[in-house]
């Protein structure tokens, strides 16, 4: 309140010093400051007002994460009161320049309408600038293999990938050649696991071997639905009534049916998958919290998950699609109406692991020419001569 910034430095400074917890009203020292700016222009102390923005920008060069802190019990962090506070001067410090571009470099959050407007209105030089700070975040963090790529999913599509600079072409040509110089990086490394894997164990040696796990392709229905014939007779067999029963009757016919034995293929691919791995395989209910359940099972050498059913947009769209290549029913073709995912962990046992794993699934599913379908990414994936090119 007395502009003793020189203290506050100081005290920010200290690694032993707790700048986040809260008082006996629930309130972070961040939190408390805004408030007290507020009464401050409530009495018509305006020296005070500026005092402890002073404050405020000290905290946002030293401990911008405090920013972050939700207040009480809600969803509102301390950032959102910051730029709903009724002192104008506090709204242009949170909505400001400094405050964004020190929030992109250091990867916390911003307000993209925010970011926006500052963008749109800024001299062509601060524009560069916060141009340079979201490409710096892509390439050096977002999309850098070195950190865990999917954990920044959320944060990209919350406040990248709408920000207003990607309508630009050139923008947003530059932002897509960043994400594929890195999947290039990505994929080079997944070459490099792959090949030790297949000279560190024997099941390695298999799994890249057509021989033993062969790709099993398959162009034809993937079910046969029998009462498709009598639903189209009960119209006049038109284009418009074969293309009706296909996408407003059959799909959600599907749908049905998926959902009911949903927990039964849930069921039968844990009984295929546990007992001859060393240990049985986690069953992840949602994929979300895969971590804290892997974490409470350190042990283990894989995980399983099995997503909702797909939604009839999705299976119009892909039926629509089938029907026009193929024939009718486009429906018939779907192959994927229940969905699940097997996570083998990685070390010198992987190879033996996903060739287990694969012999498990072909003899559960009974998988083979005909019934069902494998691209064996592994054999051929990155081989750039020979047959498996």
């Amino acid at each position: 309140e007395h502009g003793e910034l020189t203290s506050l430095n100081a005290l920010l400074d200290n690694k032993m010093c707790k700048s986040t917890l809260k008082d006996f009203n629930g309130q972070t020292p961040v939190h408390s400051v805004i408030c007290s700016i507020e009464y401050a222009a409530d009495c018509h102390n305006f020296q005070k007002v500026d005092n402890l923005i002073e404050v405020l920008k000290v905290f946002s060069r030293k401990q911008r994460s405090n920013f972050n802190e939700k207040v009480g019990s809600t969803e509102t962090t301390v950032y959102d009161l910051g730029r709903m506070c009724k002192v104008k001067k506090v709204q242009e410090l949170f909505r400001g320049y400094d405050m964004i571009l020190g929030a992109i470099k250091e990867h916390e959050e911003f307000n993209p309408q925010d970011f926006n407007s500052l963008w749109c209105d800024s001299p062509q030089e601060q524009q560069c600038q916060l141009e340079e700070a979201i490409f710096s975040l892509l390439e050096d963090w977002a999309f850098n293999p070195q950190f865990k790529i999917e954990e920044h999913r959320g944060y990209l599509k919350k406040f990248i990938f709408s920000l207003n600079m990607f309508d630009r072409s050139e923008n947003f040509n530059r932002m897509r050649n960043i994400a594929k110089s890195k999947m290039d990086d990505i994929r080079q490394d997944m070459y490099r696991i792959r090949d030790f894997m297949a000279e560190t164990s024997e099941g390695g040696k298999k799994v890249i071997d057509n021989n033993e796990v062969p790709s099993i392709a398959s162009d034809g229905p993937q079910m046969r639905i029998e009462v498709k014939d009598e639903f189209l007779e009960l119209g006049r067999q038109s284009e418009d009534m074969k293309k009706h029963v296909d996408e407003e009757v059959l799909v959600p016919l599907i749908i049905g049916v998926a959902s009911e034995v949903l927990q039964d293929f849930k069921e039968q691919l844990g009984k295929a998958l546990n007992g001859d791995c060393g240990d049985d395989a986690v069953c992840v209910d949602d994929k979300e919290h895969a971590q804290t359940v892997l974490q409470e099972n350190q042990n283990w050498q894989r995980w399983f998950t099995v997503a909702k059913v797909k939604g009839a947009p999705r299976m119009k769209a892909k039926t629509k699609k089938y029907s026009e290549e193929k024939s009718w029913p486009g429906s018939e073709y779907l192959g994927d109406c229940l969905r699940a995912m097997v996570v083998c962990r990685g070390g010198k046992e992987s190879g033996d692991t996903i060739y287990q794993t694969w012999l498990q699934l072909k003899k559960a599913f009974g998988i083979k020419k005909g019934n069902g379908r494998l691209k064996n990414n592994f054999a051929t994936a990155g081989i750039l001569e020979g047959d498996k090119h």
